[in-house]
């Protein structure tokens, strides 16, 4: 079973490096900029905007960052 919840900071790095790996495949990381450590910095998006994690048998399978306006 899946659940999607806040992310907890132990988990920002595996939801940093899900973030940069699907940016990766989908051909969105744009030559030259260095925008995969932005990608990889979690606690940053926690800090500032929501950070879900989906996480099946305690490991963190997918995230999403949800920005909300004003933020």
């Amino acid at each position: 079973m899946t659940t999607v919840r806040e992310a907890r900071p132990e988990e920002y790095e595996a939801a940093g490096k899900i973030a940069e790996r699907a940016y990766h495949e989908a051909g969105m990381l744009p030559a030259g900029v260095d925008y995969g450590s932005v990608l990889r910095d979690a606690a940053d998006r926690a800090e500032n905007a929501e950070l879900l994690v989906a996480v099946e048998r305690d490991e963190v399978v997918g995230t999403v960052t949800v920005v909300r306006p004003g933020t």
